[in-house]
């Protein structure tokens, strides 16, 4: 199944259907934060807040339709970027 059909699915309420979502993209969404300046532990967490956020999102009938990994990059260097602006 690729990731419009998933996504469609998690929207409807398919738990599954975000946890296959996550485990096809949770490695490339780390190696970008990782990939930003962050620790493994920075990285770590701004993945996990990633995925819930747009889960959140999607639950909610927003956040991505079709290219979920592009809108979890995108998600953390926005994140990552309100990180480091508040690092003395």
């Amino acid at each position: 199944m690729n990731d419009t059909a998933l996504l469609a699915r998690a929207r409807d309420g398919d738990s599954a259907a975000f946890a296959e979502l996550y485990r096809r993209h949770r490695r490339t969404v780390w190696l970008h934060a990782r990939g930003g300046g962050l620790t493994d532990q920075a990285a770590d967490d701004l993945t996990g807040e990633a995925f819930t956020r747009t889960l959140a999102a999607v639950r909610a009938g927003g956040g991505p339709r079709t290219s979920v990994r592009d809108y979890l990059l995108a998600m953390v260097r926005r994140m990552a970027a309100g990180r480091r602006a508040t690092v003395p």
